[in-house]
């Protein structure tokens, strides 16, 4: 029962890292901020969307990348069953690429937002 939970979990992580990678690539597009990354009454007070979208657009096709990576690996190992070590190495690169997304997010709020 364990192993069917972690799986769906699983599934989440790697279809949120698609979603985020489609939601870059969606920005880039069309020019539009959009409301995952920030919410609208925030997105009222960018003073430069498309600087906003080109600084962070990419970083949020990594994040997304590197979510949906994990959450595919991880789904194979719980059938596969990794050892022990590499489900702690990929929590590891989880919270690595999400203090990374986390401060360059910050930042750009910082940078472009007139809060």
């Amino acid at each position: 029962m364990e192993s069917v939970i972690m799986i769906v979990v699983d599934i989440v992580i790697f279809a949120m890292g698609i979603y985020l990678s489609a939601s870059a690539l969606r920005m880039k597009h069309t020019g539009k901020i959009d409301s995952l990354i920030l919410a609208q009454e925030e997105v009222k007070k960018c003073k430069k969307p498309q600087d906003f979208i080109s600084f962070i657009a990419w970083k949020e096709a990594v994040f997304g990348g590197v979510l949906a990576l994990i959450g595919l690996l991880s789904a194979i190992g719980e059938e596969v069953h990794f050892p022990g070590a590499v489900k702690y190495v990929f929590l590891g690169v989880f919270l690595v690429a999400f203090g990374w997304f986390y401060v360059n997010l910050k930042r750009a709020r910082e940078q472009f937002l007139s809060i």
